[in-house]
């Protein structure tokens, strides 16, 4: 590894071992490049977020013009020796021309870095965002990440144990972790918000992405001089998702490396969770950590991120229900006549809880268990920002079509997966207003898996629901729980067509009757209605489905709008009210795909 002397802090002198994809020449170029108004750099020890983050930059400063073929093509390994070019007669290193092109055509010019604060260029106004992750959970994943890149690109060959001892001991690519974080933060700094070194500087946490991603997004945007509306805020939030990313895993794995396929299933993006590290390390390698600790100073902001493997650095001023599903007081259906709801005598448990407060069912006229979910809503706060923390209308118009008596008596006895759950609502629907026997939730996110969780044990639902997460592939080696499911069901779960095989063929592996999907064509094709049904049956076909049957929205709304359940009214109203405001631009899809 190349390796060059760097100050970091102000009372010693150290070294930061590079990849050997950077020459000194490389990093010079880096040190000197000149910078304007528009130009950001994604900063961090390597496997804290950047890939994330520049996702975030690239969504941000793209305001949805500019189509992504590939990360890197917009933000650049900025000490990558690829990344530059030295023509002849040119004083300076310039930036490659295919990343000037793209820059050029993005009108920002997006970098991403692990280099030191000192070794950064700091010319002009430009900004910079730091991304700091727990420090075991970075160390797991850069273990993961070296031991499949080819070793003539810097990978890692050795064991575990090895490779936890020259991580400590800095030894690995970019050097410890506590020199690179007191390089851009400050040791005295209480607060993630005020850590920086330089007020160009934001400084963010994975932790904080992934308990508020919307928040951070927006605190990006303001940092960077983007104006963005809290509108076109919610539509690319889909498009950050982790489990976006690992679906189109194409369009972010680095092209700066080559990757060693050692047939053990690694993907770059690889599982992204909090305390992923607990599983992989043993007594000997905390002890190792802890002597690291000890002997490099950490700033006072990150303390919590080397405690037990598991903290999260949390701002003081954000409350700890933020981000979790609110529940809208019962006071105002007080004055319901009993009459108006209809009961559905599938579950002997008469309490409701919403929110903090309990409900006896009897104690508001009689309200069933399905009718109380109609109260499900969204908290209001702006900062909410989990895709899986709203009820999508896909979820509704699911759980409406479910309810219809002739679908609901098809549950009876019944074991049902969903995929992509969100916060629930639609599974939910179907556990509480069916005889199902047995309904498993899934998601691919850490935070919608907790709040799945706390819906099913808010409604009484932990003896027949469960939640889990579930990631999708096309090579239908998804292992079912059990002998699988009668029932899968899948709202809205795919923005975009490539994700349709791996959908599609997860749902096989795990469906032994019929798999049951709404979808909203606006959000998925170009094409209508009918293109979207066509291109579903040929996906549907390959994956193993024998036969399907399309539903009328049109009837089911006509239907629903005249029932005695509240619920099933309301659902349908606000379903009307949606697609009649969409001005012809929403096409809603819902099939029913059959095994045989």
């Amino acid at each position: 590894m190349a390796a060059m002397t760097e100050e970091v802090g102000n009372d010693e002198q150290e070294r930061m071992p590079l990849l050997p994809i950077t020459l000194e020449r490389t990093v010079n170029a880096c040190a000197n490049h000149d910078l304007d108004n528009k130009t950001v750099f994604v900063c961090s020890y390597p496997k804290s977020g950047t890939t994330w983050m520049q996702n975030v930059v690239f969504q941000l400063c793209s305001s949805g013009k500019v189509p992504l073929d590939h990360i890197s093509n917009f933000c650049p390994f900025f000490e990558n020796d690829k990344t530059w070019e030295y023509p002849p007669g040119v004083p300076q290193a310039l930036v490659a021309e295919k990343y000037r092109e793209c820059h050029k055509k993005l009108g920002w010019r997006i970098f991403n870095t692990h280099l030191w604060w000192n070794m950064m260029p700091k010319g002009g106004n430009a900004r910079y965002i730091y991304v700091v992750r727990d420090a075991r959970d970075v160390c797991c994943s850069f273990y993961h990440h070296l031991s499949h890149q080819s070793p003539q690109d810097g990978g890692y060959e050795g064991t575990l144990d090895e490779f936890v001892d020259d991580w400590c001991d800095g030894n690995i690519a970019f050097g410890d972790w506590p020199s690179h974080l007191n390089s851009w933060l400050s040791r005295k700094a209480t607060n993630l918000n005020t850590a920086s070194v330089d007020e160009r500087i934001l400084v963010v946490s994975f932790e904080d992405m992934k308990e508020n991603l919307k928040k951070v997004v927006a605190r990006v945007a303001v940092h960077i001089g983007i104006e963005i509306k809290d509108e076109r805020l919610e539509e690319i939030l889909p498009f950050l998702s982790f489990s976006y990313m690992k679906q189109k895993i194409n369009k972010f794995e680095p092209k700066s490396v080559e990757w060693v396929d050692k047939g053990d299933g690694f993907s770059f993006m690889r599982k992204g969770k909090r305390g992923d590290s607990k599983t992989l390390f043993s007594s000997r390698h905390e002890s190792k950590f802890q002597e690291l600790f000890r002997k490099k100073s950490i700033p006072e902001c990150c303390k919590a991120f080397v405690s037990d493997g598991t903290s999260i650095l949390k701002d003081k001023n954000v409350n700890e229900e933020q981000g979790q599903i609110a529940f809208t007081e019962l006071e105002e259906f007080k004055g319901h006549d009993s009459e108006t709801f209809q009961d559905f005598p599938v579950h002997p448990h008469r309490k409701v809880m919403f929110g903090s407060r309990t409900y006896s069912i009897s104690s508001v006229h009689n309200l069933t268990p399905i009718d109380a979910l109609l109260l499900a809503g969204v908290n209001t706060d702006k900062s909410v920002d989990l895709t899986g923390h709203k009820i999508w209308l896909s979820a509704r118009v699911m759980s409406l079509f479910c309810l219809q008596d002739d679908v609901r008596k098809s549950f009876t006895g019944k074991s049902v997966l969903e995929l992509g759950s969100g916060c629930g609502f639609a599974g939910l629907a179907v556990a509480l207003g069916t005889a199902c026997t047995r309904m498993k939730l899934t998601d691919m996110e850490d935070g919608t898996i907790r709040l799945i969780t706390k819906n099913i044990k808010q409604n009484n639902l932990s003896q027949i629901c469960a939640a889990s997460d579930l990631e999708w592939n096309e090579r239908h080696t998804v292992v079912p729980d059990s002998e699988g499911y009668d029932v899968v069901l899948a709202s809205d779960c795919a923005y975009d067509v490539d994700v349709l095989p791996s959908l599609f063929c997860t749902a096989r592996s795990q469906c032994t009757h019929r798999f049951l999907v709404v979808n909203v064509q606006n959000r998925l094709f170009c094409g209508g209605l009918d293109e979207a049904n066509k291109l579903m049956e040929e996906v549907a076909s390959k994956a193993g489905f024998a036969s399907f049957v399309q539903h009328s929205l049109q009837d089911l709304l006509e239907t629903s709008l005249q029932s005695n359940s509240l619920f099933i009214a309301n659902q349908a109203k606000i379903i009307k009210e949606k697609v009649s405001s969409s001005c012809g631009d929403l096409d809603i899809c819902i099939t029913s795909f059959y095994v045989s």
